[in-house]
């Protein structure tokens, strides 16, 4: 399941680092969640809970958690060189990107409530306030 959801996460060529932070906030935020994706968000965090007292899995998602903090720390880095992004440390940037959309991810397959809208609007004033470089505008995020 881990190898299938890393298979998923956007990593194809876009215009500007911008565009591809934007492509991976799209995939794993999305507005309209199908019941496919609905089901195997739940599937994950299911498995991901039992990596709380389970070595095995412990390592899957920790190999998962680095693979797309990496991910996201490059398209960050790539932002910098670019001059689309600000002179942040990648790695916290990923790993507080990665956080948000973990909660939002474990908040919606555990309760009733729907946070994924709000969480997107918060990653986007994130991304705004502390990664775009000043003179760059952030395409609306859907």
């Amino acid at each position: 399941m881990l190898e299938r959801f890393e298979a998923t996460i956007p990593d194809r060529e876009y215009g500007d680092a911008r565009e591809h932070l934007e492509a991976i906030l799209d995939h794993a935020l999305p507005t309209d969640l199908d019941s496919e994706r609905a089901e195997f968000r739940a599937a994950m965090v299911e498995l991901r809970a039992q990596a709380a007292t389970d070595e095995a899995y412990r390592e899957h998602f920790t190999r998962n958690d680095r693979f797309f903090r990496r991910r996201l720390a490059t398209v960050v880095r790539r932002g910098i060189e670019e001059g689309v992004f600000r002179d942040v440390d990648p790695e916290r940037a990923a790993a507080m990107v990665l956080s948000s959309i973990h909660g939002a991810m474990q908040e919606e397959a555990t309760t009733d409530t729907e946070r994924t809208a709000a969480v997107r609007e918060e990653l986007r004033a994130y991304v705004e306030s502390r990664l775009l470089a000043p003179d760059v505008e952030l395409e609306a995020i859907e």
